[in-house]
């Protein structure tokens, strides 16, 4: 049994992070578009690794698994009963937008999703 090496598959995903992607798709499931912007944007994470609204690396005030700029939609997204920094307020917002807006929110990701 010596020198017998086991490899051990580690998983990646944790069960917190499987379950935000399988809630992203479910709500986007007639917006396939809105799932591939999700995963683009976010890879589905809707929280970082201290369980806060997961922020724009990049240093923009994009929020959460849909990267909505919260310097411009914060209040828009309230007055209508979203909290993007929610995980159901930032999906409900992004569908909103993208039914007054389409995808346009989402363009600089355009490479990615499109």
């Amino acid at each position: 049994m010596l020198g017998l090496v086991i490899s051990m598959i580690i998983p990646t995903t944790t069960h917190a992070e499987a379950s935000q992607e399988k809630q992203i798709r479910k709500y986007f499931a007639s917006y396939p578009v809105l799932v591939s912007i999700a995963r683009c944007e976010s890879e589905f994470h809707h929280y970082d690794d201290n369980g806060r609204p997961l922020k724009n690396k990049e240093g923009s005030s994009a929020t959460g698994a849909m990267q909505i700029i919260a310097s411009i939609h914060r209040r828009a997204a309230a007055r209508l009963g979203y909290d993007i920094n929610t995980l159901n307020g930032n999906l409900g917002y992004a569908k909103h937008l993208y039914k007054t807006e389409g995808t346009n929110p989402w363009n600089p990701s355009k490479r990615c999703w499109g």
